[in-house]
């Protein structure tokens, strides 16, 4: 998470992207050395998210499988100075990390068996000093539903799902073990990012038949920003990430869109891409996600690249990485203040998690 700034003037990148930039079409340069995080003894690996102390967190394969044949994952956590560790489960074969604090305090879903000896996935807080524990008891009446931790803010606070009994996931804040079901939504939907300040963004639906909007969510009060926007009326969407100025990122109708005090940009994409994420953005506004060009037929080759929404272009960012990598960058998922970047790609055709540090 990140330090707490004022709300101040729109970023240069909701500027240049809300007056229609073209993205480049000439070859980039390399701006970044990649890095493999490698896995925990298994061939698999995907990173969720970094620090600003650029400690990564995620899942990876140990190597292991499961009694039907599924291969075991683990969260971990990678730090420059020792590499990955194994942050373990709750009794169950899965755990994944999907955040981390500066502080360095993890959250994620790990599974464990319930009175009823089913498997059932655990929100779950992490340090170094407690270890793994859960949010929701493993054991009781709340172990029969399914929980999950998708981010965590520097004051500790804790958001994401829940499923009390209905078998529909309820978005869901954590503050000091007490968990509080957030009134953004009246039938199904998750809440996936905080800042420091509390806000906290998501998506969801009111009834079974309503689109999937997104949510800003603060002490008590939910807005639904891309309900009334004559774009997105009638199309789906969901807020994936927040910064401490308040700009919100995430997708609508199929394409990444940053939003910011009333104010809805669709971000930028290169030429082929038919689908679009927006998955993070850091306070100098540099976002990160996907893009996809969504192949229609079994003649067409399905591509995925990340892509680096900055100032007035959208970036992919395998143009920006050496060139014979032996990667194919896939999905970025988040940046940090530093500009170091992570995700997930193919790493001489296998799935492995990333590191991009800035030369």
């Amino acid at each position: 998470m990140r330090l707490l700034r004022p709300l101040l003037l729109p970023t240069l990148a909701l500027l240049a992207l809300a007056l229609g930039a073209v993205p480049p079409q000439a070859q980039e340069q390399p701006q970044y050395e990649v890095i493999d995080l490698g896995t925990l003894g298994g061939e698999r690996s995907e990173a969720n998210a970094i620090n600003d102390n650029g400690h990564v967190v995620g899942s990876a394969e140990t190597g292991a499988t499961g009694e039907d044949g599924e291969r075991i994952r683990h969260a971990f956590l990678w730090a420059p100075y020792d590499g990955m560790r194994d942050l373990g489960t709750l009794g169950g074969p899965m755990s994944t990390a999907h955040d981390l604090n500066n502080r360095g305090v993890v959250v994620g879903s790990a599974s464990g068996d319930d009175s009823e000896h089913v498997s059932r996935q655990h929100a779950f807080r992490w340090s170094a000093a407690t270890g793994m524990a859960p949010l929701v008891a493993v054991r009781g009446s709340d172990s029969n539903w399914d929980s999950f931790a998708y981010a965590i803010n520097d004051r500790g606070l804790i958001v994401g799902s829940w499923d009390f009994g209905s078998h529909e996931q309820k978005a869901t804040l954590w503050k000091g073990g007490r968990k509080r079901i957030l009134g953004s939504h009246g039938y199904h939907g998750r809440a996936n990012d905080i800042n420091e300040a509390g806000y906290v963004v998501g998506g969801g639906e009111s009834s079974r038949v309503d689109n999937y909007r997104a949510f800003l969510w603060y002490q008590g009060r939910a807005r639904h920003p891309m309900r009334n926007d004559p774009r997105t009326r009638a199309c789906d969407s969901t807020g994936f990430g927040i910064n401490n100025r308040g700009e919100l990122v995430g997708e609508a109708c199929g394409n990444a869109v940053l939003w910011w005090r009333d104010r809805l940009v669709f971000l930028v994409t290169r030429p082929g891409d038919r689908a679009s994420r927006a998955n993070a953005i850091n306070e100098r506004g540099r976002i990160v996600g996907g893009a996809s060009n969504h192949a229609q037929s079994a003649r067409e080759e399905a591509m995925q690249r990340a892509v680096l929404w900055e100032a007035n272009a959208a970036h992919d960012l395998n143009a920006l990485i050496p060139a014979g990598s032996g990667w194919e960058l896939q999905e970025a998922t988040d940046i940090n203040e530093s500009g170091q970047i992570v995700g997930y790609g193919l790493h001489h055709g296998v799935r492995r998690a990333f590191l991009l540090n800035p030369r």
